[in-house]
């Protein structure tokens, strides 16, 4: 935004602020002020929260031998470093292959955003004419649970789940047929997690904040909180998308 913040990182602090009750500042990073990042952060933090897009870091071999240093000094990283790059990997998702596990019947190519490990919208990438782009993925009750179910080996394929990333996005292609059905698969084609938004559904910003929490290892204490990630059946708690304007 015009304050230099992007609009859903304030959200994030105020929740993690008002429903945690943890403390949670903004931090600048440039490759000059390297230095002074890393031990603001070493020395005041328990956790951070990557929100920087890899295209506009400047010095990337300098930015994450930063945030591998933190790691090493105890404090947790949402996404950890090497989580950031591996499930945007183009090479780490050809370790999935074109499985069956890895098709699923949407209708025409979408993007689904997940906060950690609960889908909170599905965008397809060209809607119909007047149809939305956006849908709550309580909509696709039929894809949702078996995308759910292949969690697990998606985690297999490219780390496990204690680094899945808080924020991310997973994109699907148009496949082959069905043998069985003829239906159209599409395929998992690139996963996401360089600073996903949700600048049209801040009412995420909550559900973000219980993630962080749940996903944090206290590094002081050696204890994992113990606040259960979503499950499905919750996913009435995700807030509803935004209405069109009039």
């Amino acid at each position: 935004g015009p304050d230099g913040f992007r609009k859903d990182t304030i959200p994030i602090c105020e929740a993690l602020t008002d429903l945690i009750g943890w403390e949670a500042e903004v931090v600048f990073y440039t490759p000059e002020n390297c230095v002074k990042v890393f031990n603001h952060i070493k020395d005041t933090a328990d956790v951070y929260v990557h929100r920087m897009s890899l295209a506009n870091v400047k010095d990337e071999a300098k930015y994450f031998a930063m945030l591998k240093d933190l790691t090493a000094h105890g404090i947790l990283g949402l996404p950890a470093p090497d989580a950031l790059t591996k499930y945007g990997s183009k090479d780490a998702l050809l370790a999935l292959g074109a499985t069956e596990q890895t098709q699923y019947a949407f209708p025409g190519e979408v993007c689904v955003t997940f906060v950690n490990r609960t889908p909170v919208s599905v965008v397809h990438k060209n809607p119909a004419p007047g149809a939305d782009a956006c849908d709550h993925p309580n909509k696709w009750e039929k894809q949702m649970p078996l995308l759910l179910k292949e969690m697990d080996a998606l985690g297999a394929a490219l780390g496990p789940f204690d680094s899945m990333p808080l924020l991310w996005t997973a994109d699907f292609v148009e496949g082959k047929q069905c043998p069985n059905t003829g239906a159209r698969m599409y395929v998992l084609g690139a996963v996401n997690t360089s600073c996903v938004g949700f600048t049209s559904q801040l009412g995420l910003a909550p559900l973000v904040a219980r993630n962080i929490r749940s996903m944090t290892v206290d590094v002081k204490g050696s204890r994992k909180c113990v606040e259960p990630l979503p499950l499905l059946k919750e996913l009435l708690g995700v807030p509803p998308l935004p209405k069109k304007a009039a």
